[in-house]
């Protein structure tokens, strides 16, 4: 899984993180942890700069290999 890439929760759009941080007029924009989708405008969580999201993901994927029989429920 490339971590440069993010699909948008709200449209569905892949984009690169680098270059699509949010508010970009915003004083507080730099190294916030956002990033903001260039075709909606949405704003989410960049999951590699949140320390809880990369945790999650870590444990995420170790139950996933422990368990690969288990599927997310829709």
């Amino acid at each position: 899984m490339n971590q440069d890439i993010i699909t948008c929760p709200l449209c569905g759009h892949r984009f690169e993180i680098t270059g699509n941080k949010a508010c970009q007029s915003c004083p507080l924009n730099h190294d916030c942890g956002f990033v903001c989708c260039p075709i909606c405008g949405y704003q989410t969580v960049n999951a590699t700069y949140s320390k809880i999201a990369v945790l999650t993901m870590q444990w995420l994927d170790q139950e996933n290999k422990r368990h690969p029989e288990k599927k997310p429920s829709p």
